[in-house]
């Protein structure tokens, strides 16, 4: 299924995207293999269950990985599960002692 915007280009609509998130916009060159799926800042704080103003403050403070377009924070899903990995804080570990 295609669609016409006011530009008069044709683009695939959603079903011809394959795994597409709420509020999602492709970015990328001719290659599918350069597609990147962004995800606005509600999407990202469902898929890692903050708060969606917590999120646009780590944005803004530059603690988390992030594009800004026109204005508006966009996530990549697959730079937020690694930036969970690095940050995770394994409770066994043993503590060093500061003399």
């Amino acid at each position: 299924m295609y669609s016409y915007y006011c530009t008069g280009r044709v683009r695939a609509g959603r079903s011809q995207l394959g795994r597409i998130y709420h509020g999602s916009r492709i970015r990328g060159g001719h290659n599918s293999n350069s597609l990147i799926v962004l995800i606005d800042v509600i999407s990202a704080s469902e898929k890692l269950r903050i708060a969606p103003a917590i999120l646009e403050a780590a944005a803004e403070h530059h603690m988390i990985p992030h594009y800004r377009i026109a204005g508006q924070v966009r996530f990549d899903p697959v730079d937020l599960d690694r930036w969970v990995r690095e940050h995770r804080i394994d409770e066994f570990a043993p503590v060093r002692e500061v003399e």
